[in-house]
């Protein structure tokens, strides 16, 4: 199996590492939180579907299934739709994964406190968004998956 121009294994390694590491974030700072609870375990979803796409296509992969690319093109398309919708959810609200610690800490404690006091007040919808959409890419994943398999 040839993988397709423009298609490789790394671009599904690459939107995995981003999954794993928004994860792993969230988890150390607002484990306390159930929309922070719902939106980790939607992560982890996409994550395992990421994982399949990597696994199924991957030509090193003696188990990998036979595809056309329509298919590939397909599930390339959503990941980088899947890619595209964490990095604007990233660059949205970077100051206030600043101050969570997600994406590191800003160091002003009374900065810190008052973000996450704005962040827990007027976020919820965007983490909501976010979980919706995060969960359609990983159901359109593995509906392409199921219907290569078939």
């Amino acid at each position: 199996m040839v993988v397709p121009f423009g298609v490789s294994v790394g671009d599904f390694i690459a939107g995995i590492k981003l999954v794993q590491d928004l994860v792993d974030g969230l988890k150390e700072s607002c484990s306390s939180s159930s929309d922070f609870r719902d939106l980790v375990r939607e992560l982890h979803s996409l994550e395992r579907a990421l994982i399949s796409v990597k696994n199924v296509i991957d030509p090193k992969n003696p188990e990998s299934l036979p595809y056309d690319i329509a298919h590939v093109d397909a599930l390339k398309h959503i990941v980088l739709q899947a890619k595209q919708t964490v990095d604007e959810f990233l660059d949205k609200n970077r100051k206030f994964l600043l101050s969570l610690g997600v994406v590191g800490g800003n160091g002003s404690g009374v900065r810190d406190w008052v973000r996450r006091v704005e962040w827990r007040r007027y976020k919820r919808e965007d983490v909501q968004a976010l979980r919706w959409k995060i969960n359609g890419h990983s159901t359109a994943v593995n509906i392409i998956l199921l219907s290569m398999q078939l």
